[in-house]
């Protein structure tokens, strides 16, 4: 019996901290599901953690190509509801997976902290950029996530998404 090493999928994630901004294009198409704050991934019917009363919240990830010393890697953006919604606004006068992004956290505790979505000064990506972000592998996002329907509460029209 073979035991391989745990997948860190941790240094897959886009983090900031507080005040730490990062460039880079949105890659793919998001996947939703619902976490519960204490307890993880809800399980739909018959979840143990709704059971006791522990509601859900509405999550999202997408891969964010960014550039780092070695070159263009993707990374792995979750967040909420709310940062979900600055993004689909953004996406009805930009193409996301041409504009470059700037990304700004705000805030350092769950309560406090916001992320700043913004067209990035630099416009779109070169044809050069293309390319290069065009090799990087993109990461899988969740297992088991609905990728072609709406978000729990219904916020959007599919074929709204462009990105």
């Amino acid at each position: 019996m073979e035991f391989p090493d745990r997948p860190n999928a941790g240094g897959n994630f886009l983090k900031l901290k507080d005040g730490e901004s990062v460039k880079g294009v949105f890659a793919g198409n998001p996947v939703f599901f619902e976490n519960h704050y204490k307890g993880g991934r809800c399980l739909g019917p018959g979840c143990p953690h709704c059971a006791t009363g522990s509601k859900a919240a509405f999550r999202f990830r997408i891969n964010f190509i960014t550039r780092n010393e070695a070159g263009y890697v993707a990374k792995i953006f979750e967040q909420s509801g709310r940062t979900y919604d600055d993004i689909k606004n953004l996406s009805t006068d930009f193409d996301l997976s041409q504009q470059i992004i700037k990304i700004t956290r705000k805030g350092s505790t769950q309560q406090d902290t916001r992320y700043m979505i913004m067209p990035a000064a630099e416009g779109k990506t070169t044809d050069y950029q293309k390319a290069e972000m065009g090799q990087v592998s993109l990461h899988p996002l969740v297992e088991g996530a609905r990728v072609d329907s709406p978000p729990p509460n219904g916020s959007f029209d599919e074929n709204e998404i462009s990105f």
